[in-house]
């Protein structure tokens, strides 16, 4: 008598894409959620529209400010912050700057800021980032030291110290380089 050993059990098909399903349902809110809590503070901060044009305006300038006398007329490229006012100067294209999408990422990350920084001390504006898309605009003033940043649109202020190196070396600018001369003497 020939005996044929057990077949064993096999899973059926069905249980295999359920299980499949559940694993990317899961991955993709475990994913949602992370993104989720690195963008919780710098949405609240930006502002979501202000967000959304960091991220995808499809304009983006970058300019050097210097203070200026207050006018009468008013312009495009003059900016008033912390009762300063301030012309844009220099400006160029920063859509195709090596590094900018990173640094535009790092303006949402929650990791870029140090919430620590009450940011109670007056800064120095010295450059600015122009979001446009058609008639939307947020413009980022950039500080000298390039560790703290303002939205001009509603005036608030961040730390950003844990990314500042990194802002410097995407912009490409020296801060001792770029400040204004001042005639020998």
């Amino acid at each position: 008598m020939n005996v044929k050993p057990p077949v064993p059990k096999q899973m059926e098909g069905k249980y295999v894409l359920f299980a499949i399903v559940l694993l990317g349902v899961a991955g993709g809110g475990g994913g949602w959620w992370y993104h989720q809590h690195l963008q919780r503070r710098p949405l609240i901060l930006w502002g979501a529209e202000a967000a959304n044009l960091i991220l995808r305006a499809p304009d983006v300038e970058l300019c050097r400010l210097q203070k200026k006398a207050p006018a009468g007329g008013a312009s495009i490229n003059l900016l008033v912050a912390n009762g300063e006012t301030y012309e844009a100067t220099d400006c160029k294209d920063a859509t195709r700057m090596r590094g900018f999408l990173h640094l535009r990422h790092s303006l949402l990350n929650d990791y870029s800021f140090d919430w620590s920084d009450p940011e109670s001390a007056q800064r120095e504006w010295r450059y600015v980032l122009r979001f446009r898309d058609g008639p939307k605009t947020a413009t980022i003033l950039v500080s000298d030291d390039f560790g703290y940043v303002q939205l001009a649109e509603t005036g608030a202020k961040a730390c950003i110290q844990p990314i500042a190196e990194g802002v410097e070396q995407v912009l490409g600018l020296q801060p001792q380089r770029l400040c204004l001369k001042t005639p020998a003497t």
